[in-house]
């Protein structure tokens, strides 16, 4: 039971870490870097996926499985829906 409460601690950590500090200095030569270190499979996550030129191409040319975004602003990775959020917050 301790080992899985270590784990799942080390997992939220490394979840703020990738939602928070990740997006903020984001180069998609990270997913390469990560993956060199270990990893055996990337996700990119963003709340607003702004993908600007060819920042997509890019991030998945350097390894990363998938990108996945909300649909705060809709593009191809929009694969999560606020709406419910937003909905349950004006209702309240």
């Amino acid at each position: 039971m301790k080992k899985l409460a270590i784990i799942l601690g080390i997992l939220v950590l490394v979840i703020l870490i990738v939602l928070i500090v990740v997006p903020i200095f984001f180069k998609p030569q990270i997913v390469k870097m990560v993956k060199e270190k270990g990893a055996n499979k990337v996700y990119s996550a963003c709340v607003h996926p702004l993908l600007i030129g060819d920042s997509l191409k890019r991030i998945i040319e350097n390894g990363a499985e998938e990108i996945i975004g909300t649909d705060a602003v809709e593009s191809k990775v929009s694969k999560v829906s606020i709406a419910p959020l937003i909905g349950n917050t004006l209702t309240q």
